[in-house]
């Protein structure tokens, strides 16, 4: 499959708000926001490797259609509990994707899809369904939109390279 086939799919998948998305800075310390409509040309352009991009999660009406489980100690204990949330989230029914965050040799997201949720929801059930185990943060952090929160949190989009680590 080619990346520009690729691009649409991701942007089905993780793009919930369209109106902003940020861009990582080029030694890896931040993101900038960009307050521009994301398209499939920057999923390109993130696939590419030429950009790293973060996608925010909360829409205007604090909707998300994924939740995210980070687990960011770099440790294979911690890694084997990423995987045990997999096998949870399964048992729910769902299919979660492992993504090696790029951060670390045992850096890792668990992403999990759904269709348009309020983010309260989800977020109740992702702390549910990730208790006993040492996830370091989940998304939605937030669960609405505020005056000093426009945006809420971004998490990086998949398949980019860390600019920090220069790891995909």
């Amino acid at each position: 499959m080619k990346l520009e086939e690729i691009a649409p799919i991701m942007y089905r998948l993780f793009v919930n708000r369209s109106d902003a998305y940020a861009v990582q800075t080029h030694n890896g310390n931040g993101y900038l926001t960009v307050n521009e409509t994301i398209s499939n040309n920057q999923i390109l352009e993130h696939l590419k490797g030429d950009e790293t991009i973060g996608v925010y999660q909360l829409d205007k009406e604090n909707y998300v259609k994924w939740c995210v489980f980070d687990f960011d100690k770099n440790t294979e204990e911690n890694f084997a509990d990423a995987k045990k949330l997999c096998d949870r989230i399964k048992g729910e029914g769902y299919y979660p994707l492992l993504e090696l965050s790029g951060g670390g040799e045992w850096k890792c997201h668990v992403w999990t899809f759904f269709t348009q949720a309020d983010a309260v929801s989800i977020r109740y059930w992702a702390e549910n369904v990730s208790r006993g185990l040492e996830v370091n943060e989940i998304f939605p952090k937030q669960t609405e939109l505020s005056e000093d929160k426009l945006y809420g949190s971004l998490v990086k989009l998949v398949l980019g390279i860390n600019k920090k680590t220069g790891r995909r």
